[in-house]
């Protein structure tokens, strides 16, 4: 479950440049729609689509662009800018996800014996917080393998990456803002996150935000770079 943004754009300056706001985008709208494909086959299919979860990273990607597209805007990066850009987040994500917690312990209660019905109330306090893939962690629990053990809110840890990761991405544009140190910055955020995917193992290095980074990185590069580059 993954959040994302309609407006889409490039940018070519700065932190300073007024952006216009164009029509969606095909190419990104088809990337999305790729990677929907991907994550659903690798769900029901895991044997014969075990690369499927790479549709997961095609998001993280869009959503580096989108949210870096959205804050490099010259209204947007200013206080109000910033509450106005959580207050579309939660008015956007909010709603929908929390009817889902809702529906699931519904159904959980009346379908699932007394034992399971509790692993869902204790995962679905967990996933109410955007904390999914903190509560893997302290489990110590395999993504893949808990596939095809019927964890109903498994799939909630990607994003409560997506929402940890906008927690954070006012502080990466400031950093970039930084005359000269700006992009340094970022690349070496970018290759600790990127190390650091490699390095860790289990649910770290799977679901946890700082093995995550890179890729929202790479979708905010994509976007600052000049499109000559």
């Amino acid at each position: 479950m993954i959040a994302g943004d309609e407006e889409v754009g490039n940018n070519t300056t700065g932190i300073s440049d007024e952006k216009v706001i164009p029509a969606k985008r095909r190419d990104i709208q088809g990337l999305r729609g790729i990677a929907i494909i991907y994550v659903l086959a690798f769900h029901l299919y895991p044997q014969r689509f075990p690369y499927g979860f790479l549709g997961v990273d095609i998001f993280f990607v869009i959503s580096g662009y989108l949210m870096t597209m959205i804050l490099l805007r010259k209204k947007t990066f200013t206080l109000i800018g910033l509450l106005t850009f959580y207050k579309k987040r939660v008015k956007r994500i909010l709603p929908a996800y929390y009817s889902l917690l809702f529906l699931v312990l519904t159904f959980g209660y009346y379908l699932l014996t007394t034992k399971d019905y509790a692993i869902v109330q204790k995962d679905s306090i967990w996933a109410a917080g955007f904390l999914t893939n903190v509560h893997k962690y302290f489990q110590d629990l395999d993504y893949f393998a808990e596939i095809s053990n019927y964890d109903f809110l498994l799939h909630t840890w990607s994003l409560a990456v997506e929402i940890q990761f906008y927690m954070i991405v006012p502080v990466l544009m400031l950093l970039l803002s930084i005359p000269f140190a700006g992009k340094i910055l970022w690349s070496s955020f970018f290759a600790a996150s990127l190390c650091y995917n490699i390095v860790a193992v289990g649910p770290l290095q799977f679901s946890s935000l700082p093995s995550r980074t890179w890729q929202f990185i790479c979708g905010g590069a994509a976007n600052i770079l000049p499109i000559g580059n």
